[in-house]
């Protein structure tokens, strides 16, 4: 298996905790994004977006971060897979929200506050100030997701929390106002429980230093 990546985005973030939770380590390919690798042709040829992350797996190439974690949790009978169709629409619905909506929402405090400093580039305060009123509206659908229930589907942790999560990976670290949503911020104190979360959070710091 091989991974192109590049470990501080949230997409990458999600494969890296899936892996983990599979006890899988892939051999890692660097791109580098502010060199601009993802756009070399031969990235190109692997994913013509020009993202990351791509896993290769048996033959199999696939790009998207979300497919990738469903992909990963079918193929290797992951406890993180849905446990029945109508929980598997869930999951599709909450991974398509992640990327549709909640990606735009959360991504930018680690962007500016993290990824880019570690760059050595000045963060952008001004467009976080922005960010925040659209950070607290779809907070607050998740907090009330969460008002009944230890996960987002139900009371196993699936790859639904895994996508939503993967934003607020660097929550302190970010200024991320996550305490302000009660069981926002207990679900996120449960995954920061989980070994696998612990394993990824410490490859990440050790990446940043």
């Amino acid at each position: 298996m091989e991974l192109f990546t590049y470990p501080l985005t949230c997409n990458a973030i999600k494969v890296s905790l899936i892996l983990a939770e599979l006890q899988i380590e892939p051999e890692l390919k660097l791109i580098t994004l502010n060199k601009g690798e993802q756009k070399r042709p031969e990235f190109l040829s692997l994913n013509p977006n020009g993202t990351i992350p791509v896993l290769k797996d048996q033959g199999t190439v696939l790009w998207e971060s979300n497919a990738i974690l469903f992909y990963l949790a079918k193929a290797y009978n992951s406890s993180l897979s849905a446990r029945n169709f109508k929980q598997e629409v869930e999951v599709m619905r909450w991974l398509n929200w992640q990327a549709s909506e909640w990606s735009a929402a959360s991504n930018g405090f680690a962007h500016h506050r993290v990824m880019l400093p570690f760059w050595g580039l000045a963060s952008d305060e001004e467009s976080l100030v922005a960010l925040d009123s659209t950070f607290k509206r779809y907070a607050e659908i998740l907090d009330q997701q969460l008002s009944w229930q230890d996960f987002l589907i139900s009371d196993d942790i699936s790859i639904a929390d895994i996508s939503v999560a993967s934003t607020l990976m660097f929550w302190r670290e970010a200024e991320i106002p996550v305490e302000g949503f009660s069981n926002l911020h207990e679900w996120l104190q449960r995954l920061e429980n989980q070994h696998w979360w612990q394993k990824t959070k410490q490859n990440l710091s050790d990446f940043l230093s």
